[in-house]
């Protein structure tokens, strides 16, 4: 005869760690991505791009006839950034995969620009996080990129919350403060005042602002771009725009 009173409390902790087992499992899940699943996504977005644009494949891209483009496909298909199984969101660089030569040629030029044109890593980077936020809807995949690369440059947190929140630059290092004035004026016109515009060149140079002036561009086209195909964020990503919609 079963003894009710040594059975009981075994039966209980069988329970419990079949319970905590699950919930492990579903925690375990959600932590490996497994919370895409409940991301709501607009009806003309695909699951496996987070865009209205699936992931390209050769069959996508203009012909692929030379060794050139066969090489130039498989460079910007396969680089680490844009690689589906290693990034969910294919974002501009996806895009232009495409266009194989179009991509490698796009990325090699900016990647010469931001070797070779002599302005320090703190402000081709906080150019960019300038660029991509006064863009607004359509910057926001593109600001979880570059507020990393330019805290790796030297930005401290607190500038980066007066770009992300728009506020005003008062306190901040003057040339630091300058740039984040003039890509403003700059994005959201109808142009640079010329009092701003002298003062930018007068600390950054003739060549230094025309690199801040085209970083800047670079990543407003590539928030345009994500906002015409409505790129969404990575899951667990929180819209980074306070009070905006994208």
């Amino acid at each position: 005869m079963i003894n009710l009173r040594s059975w009981v409390p075994w039966s209980v902790l069988v329970v419990v760690l079949m319970l905590g087992f699950g919930l492990g499992s579903v925690s375990g899940q959600q932590k490996a991505g497994g919370g895409q699943s409940a991301q709501k996504l607009p009806p003309d977005v695909l699951p496996d791009s987070l865009a209205r644009i699936p992931w390209p494949s050769k069959n996508d891209c203009c012909p692929l006839n030379t060794e050139q483009e066969r090489q130039a496909f498989a460079k910007q298909f396969n680089s680490t950034a844009e690689n589906p199984k290693k990034a969910l969101s294919m974002g501009t660089n996806g895009m232009r995969t495409y266009f194989p030569i179009y991509a490698q040629e796009y990325f090699e030029a900016h990647e010469w620009l931001d070797k070779e044109g002599k302005l320090e890593p703190r402000y081709v980077t906080l150019a960019q996080c300038v660029g991509t936020r006064e863009v607004g809807g359509g910057g926001h995949r593109e600001w979880f990129l570059h507020a990393e690369s330019a805290r790796k440059a030297g930005i401290p947190e607190d500038e980066l919350e007066v770009v992300r929140n728009q506020t005003d630059t008062k306190g901040l290092p003057q040339k630091d403060a300058v740039l984040i004035q003039f890509g403003r004026e700059m994005m959201r016109g109808p142009k640079v005042t010329s009092k701003t515009f002298a003062e930018a060149e007068k600390l950054f140079g003739r060549k230094g602002l025309l690199v801040i002036t085209f970083q800047i561009a670079r990543y407003a086209a590539n928030g345009l771009t994500n906002r015409a195909y409505d790129v969404q964020l990575e899951p667990g990503q929180a819209n980074p725009w306070p009070g905006a919609a994208f």
